[in-house]
This record gives C-alpha cells, structure tokens and sequence, in this order.
C-alpha cells in the first residue's frame, strides 16, 4: 500500500517518541484514537464486510470489533517497542495501520473460512486465465468479471443483476434438472452464474454466489498445517507445466534444507515462477513437503508462516528486513545459494543419464 502520510500523523509519532514518561501515555492515546483507529475500522469494514456497530448482535460482527481491539494492541505494542529503541522505524504510521488491520483480518479468514478462500482463489485463478471469461477493476477500485462473449458488459462498470437472484434461479434450475452443482465443474458453475447476468458481476458476489449453490461447509478444528494447505492457489492441473521434473525439485529441495538458514530464507522467500506466484506453494501441491515442514526448515512459528503466506513471494527489501540485513546481502545469499542448487540439479542429471544409459 503506498498511501502518502498525512500532516497529521508525523508530528503526533515525533511527539510521542521524544516525550517522557508522563506525557507519552497521553500523546500514545491521542494517535490511536484521533488517527490510527479509524483507519483500523474502516480496513475491517472493508476487508469483512461488517457495520462495527455496538447495536450488531451478530456474531461476525462481535468477532470483527475483537479484531478491531486486536490490531490496536499489535499496533501499540510496535509503538512502545519504537519508543524504547526496538525495531525498525515505521516510514508510514497510516499504511503500516492498514496494513496491521487487513493481516489480522485475514489470518481469521483463513482460519475460519478455509474452503471459502481456497474457492476465492481458484475463482480468481480461472476468471483471470480462462479465455472465456474476463475478470477487471472497475473506475470504483473495485473488481469485477464476466463472459467476455458479452463485449458490451465487459466495457462497463455498471451492474444490473443480483447475485442472489442468480443463486436462487440457478439453484430451482438444477433442482428441477436433478443436477447438482457440487458435481460440476468450477468452469461450468462460473458460466453459468455469469450466463445469468445482464451485465458484470462483483467478484466477491460471485464468489458468494457458486459458495452457496455448491454448498460448500467449513471444516471443525482444523490444524495449522490444515487450515494453511486449505488457502492454497488451487493449481494441481496446471502443475505438471509448472513443475516439469518433481522429482528433481524434491532433490532440489533436500539440498535447500542442507543450506544455511540464512541463505536457505533469502532463496525460499523470494522464490517465483514465471508466472509470478511464489514457488513455496508448490512443494506441498506435490507432495513433497507440508507448510509446516517448510515452516520448520525456515525456522519460523507456524502462526508467523500462515500470517506471511500470502504476501509471498517477498521483495529483497523485505527479506532483509526479516533476516536482518541488507539489501545487497540478500542478493548474494540468494546468488549463492542458487549456484549451489545449480550444483546439485547437474548431479540429478547425470545421474538421470548414467542410469538410462
């Protein structure tokens, strides 16, 4: 997030940092309920959906003000670290309190939602690589999709159906056709959702709207390990053109835990595909290690890993950063980690080629 920081927000950082004792409590209070707290509600608001509202009795909405409370105490507990000379200065107070308030935002989704991600994720997958379908943001900022058959549709920004609507339609047609959506495929769910419109449809309706008529539940009691393999980019078909040898990247995967911690984080986390997505995701979708075995090998706590996972792969600035140190020494830890895996993929190779020969 890039937002440029306020007038407002600088002065109150700098006040608070240099104050003492007595004046710092105050000065603490004043920048999160004047400035940082609204910022943490409306990034909630958005993120779930929710009024925040004292008068909302519903449970979401009573877990959501949880999460409110909750990304203020993460913000404060930054702040007084700042304040007693620990940790990395914040370069934008507003950006980092919207970005505090969306991570604990999702880590509940993920948790609680698990199937409903993984559906989000394959939707977003399909809607944005199947020709027959478009997915685009809108002048309003936000995203939208439909057939791409249906030129006029995908060239406004208006929308003139109800995804409820569709839903309810959809689910009379296959009732009465004895067909059930669970049984179909995501493709044939999604056009036929889409078919339903008059013009584009919020993504995240669509979403909701194949949620309901495949009626999907949410697992009990899931574990860490599952809850995070559940929010996986759903890319098992397309893996055999992603990874073209897995036993060569299970070979290159033993190698990576023999590297040295650092060098093995610097390469792990800033792993991609040419596709863009981060290679991390696709150990597991082969079967040869789960997020928690990667979690271990990276040294980190499962909770941290599941937080990070979807921000992956990381900018080099970030991963020093988290290691540390500098830009530049990511760059050679990388470098050198990656000529030591260049070593060992030759070594598969020939021993690919004595064997055949």
């Amino acid at each position: 997030m890039n937002e440029i920081i306020t007038p407002q927000s600088v002065p109150l950082l700098d006040e608070y940092l240099a104050a003492d004792e007595t004046l710092s409590t105050e000065i603490l209070v004043r920048i999160i309920d004047e400035r940082l707290d609204p910022l943490i509600r409306s990034a909630v608001r958005r993120r779930l959906h929710v009024s925040l509202d004292l008068s909302d009795e519903r449970r979401e909405n009573e877990e959501a003000r949880d999460l409110v409370s909750e990304a203020r105490l993460l913000i404060i507990e930054k702040l007084q670290k700042l304040r007693s000379g620990d940790g990395r200065p914040i370069d934008d107070l507003d950006a980092y309190a919207d970005r505090v308030a969306v991570n604990v935002c999702n880590k509940y989704l993920r948790h609680k939602y698990p199937n409903r991600l993984r559906l989000k994720n394959q939707l977003r997958y399909l809607l944005s690589h199947n020709q027959r379908f478009a997915l685009w943001l809108s002048d309003d900022g936000e995203w939208l999709c439909g057939l791409r058959e249906s030129s006029p549709a995908f060239n406004t920004n208006g929308r003139r159906s109800s995804a409820a609507d569709i839903a309810d339609q959809l689910e009379l047609s296959f009732e009465r056709d004895d067909v059930s959506a669970a049984d179909m495929s995501l493709v044939d769910v999604a056009r036929d959702v889409l078919k339903r419109s008059a013009g584009p449809l919020l993504f995240a309706d669509v979403v909701n709207c194949v949620y309901r008529l495949r009626r999907i539940r949410e697992p009990a009691g899931l574990t860490d390990d599952e809850a995070m393999q559940a929010n996986l980019p759903s890319n098992e078909r397309a893996l055999p053109a992603k990874l073209e040898d897995t036993e060569m990247l299970r070979a290159i995967w033993e190698e990576i835990k023999l590297l040295p911690l650092r060098h093995r984080s610097a390469l792990m986390l800033s792993l991609r595909h040419s596709s863009g997505e981060g290679l991390i995701t696709m150990l597991p979708i082969a079967h040869i290690a789960t997020l928690s075995h990667i979690a271990t090998v990276l040294e980190l706590e499962p909770d941290k890993f599941a937080r990070i996972l979807n921000e992956l792969p990381w900018t080099d600035a970030k991963i020093a950063e988290h290691l540390g140190v500098t830009r530049q020494q990511v760059i050679n830890l990388r470098h050198w980690a990656r000529v030591r895996l260049k070593k060992a993929a030759f070594k598969e190779q020939q021993g690919g080629t004595n064997q055949s020969s």
